[in-house]
């Protein structure tokens, strides 16, 4: 892992668009707006990554569906869904999504579990939804993509900020950096500034998904 504190990713904004603070000089544009804007890029950037297929953030989640509930609290985290498998005689079988048009489609599904028998899940609102009601208590597993990871000031840490970290892979906190860096020059009106960081952006974006797609 190449982790990036919070703390020194607003110092690298602040270098990238000289926005330095020398001297006991106050910007006009707070840490706390470039760490924001620094947040809005790492989520474009985690999004880019899950696009990817790679699974750069897989999370497993685990429980035991019981008999006759159909509807699980998906975790906090939750940002997407990947798959779901289900243990049935002493073997995972992947579970299939259905599509909504034909929730009506599966009438005649009641009955066990055991496989080979197909079973369906959708994700509805905050629950993980199964069309065919369990039959008995089955283990299950929920593969998913956990929310983009936000970075604060209030840490705790000494300084604020050096114990909230991103993984930046392979030098790839430079586009948030880049991204925030446009933000602040665009508030300073620099439109000659930001046309230039605007092409750095585009092409760290072009090479992040050159790389990120073949991770294997």
């Amino acid at each position: 892992m190449r982790s990036r504190a919070a703390v020194d990713l607003i110092a690298d904004v602040r270098s990238r668009c000289d926005e330095k603070t020398l001297n006991g000089q106050t910007s006009y544009i707070t840490d706390l707006e470039i760490l924001e804007w620094l947040n809005q890029a790492w989520a474009e950037l985690y999004e880019l990554l899950c696009k990817t297929g790679e699974n750069y953030y897989l999370k497993r989640q685990e429980y035991t569906a019981l008999s006759g509930v159909t509807d699980y609290p998906l975790p906090d985290d939750h940002y997407k869904t990947l798959g779901v498998d289900v243990q049935a005689g002493g073997q995972w079988q992947n579970c299939h999504r259905f599509q909504f048009e034909r929730r009506n489609d599966y009438q005649t599904t009641a009955g066990s579990w055991a496989w080979p028998v197909d079973v369906w899940y959708d994700v509805w609102a905050q629950n993980l939804h199964f069309l065919r009601p369990p039959d008995g208590g089955y283990p299950v597993r929920h593969w998913y993509y956990p929310i983009p990871f936000r970075m604060t000031l209030n840490d705790g840490a000494n300084p604020p900020g050096s114990a909230s970290r991103v993984d930046g892979v392979a030098g790839w906190e430079q586009y948030a950096i880049d991204w925030a860096a446009q933000k602040c020059v665009e508030r300073d009106e620099n439109m000659d500034m930001s046309d230039v960081l605007g092409k750095a952006i585009a092409m760290k974006r072009a090479h992040i998904i050159s790389m990120a797609s073949t991770r294997n």
